[in-house]
């Protein structure tokens, strides 16, 4: 960050520590309208004593869809208004410079995910606007409790909002997805980034140039193994990874957030739908436990993500709950084993969600706003 604008962000917080306070909870979120974000923020106006605020770049993309907060434009001196006036905010990346402002706001920190892969100690979201954060179980409270030196007992067990998609009743198949499938099971395709090109830019592991990051895994070697397995695939890009161009076969399929936005669909949604899930480094695997359903693994760079990134576990293999490719050859067969019913790390699964999921109910976003409401002034 300039120093121009680290110089606006603490005036920022200098502000804020004079202006009164009102029974206003703010939400931010990153991506923009993240799933943990919507489900926060249905769960915070079903309070009808709240006044919930919604931060986002683009108003007019969540207008229309039934909310019923104040949503108001993120870059905007009313957005900073209602910050200073919040007693309560509640983000996934921190807020305006994640810098620490008044002691009478308190900043409930909706963690994006339970990390694998290690996350910054010297974090100004970690330091500053972390009053309250969230788990999912009591060993990813210990990682981000010692990571940035917090109190055990301001890391709260209350699962992650965005998994609630996944544990209710599932919806019928969207057309999208029905126009693309048919009855072919769908399988969802996670990378994480290895070079970032929004948020906190950085560099991890080794970055292979494709949108896979797997050797081999080339979208024309994807839409062929697909094809031969039986199955349609959909790759859907990080949101801070580079945006490819959308590409569609028989039986792949080629998504940013703007793409999955346009079919009607959320990540956590398109989730609840897959037969299976393959990724890498992502913590997304942590949450697709809660399906009950197979998870293959991608990865042709422990090793240099290990040395660059690193990870809070000792040994990832004994760790991940499923088969660990290296390439799209070995890929294709452990899809190809899982597809055909030799599901082999069943109990696996069932083990390791014992391990990272204490709650395995949709009211996680209800946990979330039972602190938020202990955390309003009188």
């Amino acid at each position: 960050m300039g120093s121009a604008k680290q110089a606006a962000m603490t005036l920022v917080g200098l502000v804020d520590r004079i202006v009164p306070k009102r029974s206003i909870v703010l939400v931010r979120s990153q991506p923009d309208i993240s799933d943990q974000a919507r489900e926060m923020v249905r769960a915070l106006e079903r309070c009808s004593q709240l006044t919930v605020v919604w931060l986002v770049d683009d108003p007019a993309t969540v207008m229309n869809q039934g909310f019923t907060c104040q949503i108001v434009a993120a870059q905007s001196f009313q957005a900073l208004k209602l910050y200073w006036q919040a007693s309560v905010v509640v983000h996934t990346h921190g807020v305006f410079g994640s810098k620490r402002g008044s002691r009478r706001k308190t900043f409930v920190n909706i963690w994006h995910g339970m990390p694998v892969k290690r996350i910054d100690s010297n974090s100004d979201v970690g330091n500053y606007q972390s009053d309250l954060t969230i788990a999912t179980s009591p060993v990813h409270a210990t990682h981000l409790a010692d990571t940035w030196g917090l109190p055990l007992e301001r890391v709260k067990i209350t699962g992650l909002p965005r998994n609630d998609l996944m544990m209710r009743p599932p919806k019928p198949l969207p057309k999208a997805l029905q126009d693309r499938i048919a009855s072919r099971p769908l399988v969802l395709w996670l990378p994480t980034y290895r070079t970032s090109v929004s948020g906190h830019l950085r560099a991890d592991g080794r970055d292979i140039g494709i949108i896979t990051q797997l050797d081999g895994g080339d979208l024309d070697s994807v839409d062929a193994s697909m094809a031969a397995i039986g199955c349609h695939a959909i790759i859907k890009a990080h949101p801070m990874a580079p945006s490819p161009p959308s590409s569609e076969t028989g039986n792949l399929t080629v998504w940013s957030d703007r793409e999955l936005q346009a079919a009607g669909l959320t990540l956590y949604e398109l989730m609840a739908h897959a037969d299976v899930i393959i990724t890498d480094h992502s913590s997304v695997w942590i949450d697709f436990l809660l399906t009950g359903s197979p998870i293959l693994f991608a990865m042709s760079d422990r090793e240099d993500f290990k040395n660059s990134r690193g990870y809070f576990f000792d040994d990832l293999d004994a760790l991940l709950p499923g088969p660990i490719s290296t390439t799209m050859e070995d890929l294709h067969e452990a899809l190809h084993e899982v597809l055909n019913k030799s599901d082999a790390f069943a109990e696996e699964r069932a083990e390791s969600l014992k391990m990272h999921h204490t709650h395995v109910d949709a009211r996680s976003a209800d946990r979330v706003v039972d602190l938020v409401c202990e955390s309003l002034p009188g």
